[in-house]
C-alpha cells in the first residue's frame, strides 16, 4: 500500500507579481477554507459549493491557456472550468462567465461571455491570497447575495471584495509540469 502527502498551500504572490502563472490550475479558496464550488441546480459558482475540488486553469485568453510566466498586476486573464458540468459525459471545459451587479456566475462554454479578470497580491486570514478585480470595469470580486453558501459576483465597488486563495494542483489533462509535489503515478486510491 502505498501513501502521499498532498501539500495544498496557497501561492503567494510579491510585488507585481499575483503568484499565479499563465496555464496552471489551482483550487480556489474563501479565507476560512470553503473552496468555489459549482451547484447542480443552475451551473452557478458559489462558496463551499456540492460540487469542490475544482481545478481552475489561469489563461491569457479564451484562445490560449498555454503555459507561461507569472501573472503581473494589472494583466488579464481568464478562468477555465477544468471539470466541466457534472452531467456532461465529455467533461466539457468551459469557463467561469462574466456576470456582475449581483448576477450570480455561472459556468459558460460561450467565450464571449468568460469573465476576464485582474488581480493584487494581499492576504486573508494570515495567509496568501488575491483579490480579484472584473475588467474592463475594474469592479471587486464579491459575494452576490446574502446566503449561507452565496454565489458570486464583480460588484463595481473595487474595495468590496472577497480575497481569494489560489493552491496549485496538476490539470486534469496534464498539460502542465507536476506541481504541488503532486505525483499521480505514485498516488494510491483507496475505494
Amino acid at each position: 500500500m502505498t501513501s502521499c502527502t498532498c501539500v495544498n498551500n496557497p501561492v503567494c504572490g510579491k510585488g507585481n507579481e499575483l503568484g499565479i502563472k499563465y496555464g496552471h490550475c489551482y483550487i480556489i479558496s474563501f479565507s476560512d477554507g470553503q473552496q468555489l464550488g459549482s451547484v447542480r441546480e443552475n451551473a452557478q459558482y458559489q462558496k463551499g459549493g456540492f460540487f469542490t475540488d475544482i481545478p481552475f486553469k489561469v489563461c491569457a485568453s479564451t484562445s490560449n491557456c498555454a503555459p507561461g510566466g507569472f501573472v503581473q498586476r494589472g494583466q488579464t486573464f481568464n478562468l477555465q472550468d477544468q471539470h466541466g458540468l457534472y452531467n456532461d459525459p465529455k467533461s466539457t471545459k468551459g469557463w467561469i462567465d462574466d456576470s456582475s451587479n449581483g448576477g450570480h456566475m455561472g459556468f459558460t462554454t460561450d467565450a464571449s461571455h468568460a469573465g476576464k479578470f485582474s488581480g493584487s497580491p494581499t492576504c486573508t486570514g494570515g495567509e496568501c491570497a488575491i483579490q480579484i478585480y472584473g475588467q474592463p470595469s475594474g469592479g471587486a470580486l464579491g459575494f452576490a447575495c446574502p446566503a449561507a453558501q452565496p454565489g458570486i459576483t464583480i460588484w463595481g465597488n473595487p474595495k468590496s471584495t472577497q480575497k481569494l486563495r489560489f493552491s496549485e494542483v496538476t490539470c486534469d489533462d496534464y498539460e502542465v509540469p507536476l506541481t504541488s509535489n503532486i505525483d499521480p503515478a505514485n498516488m494510491a486510491y483507496y475505494y
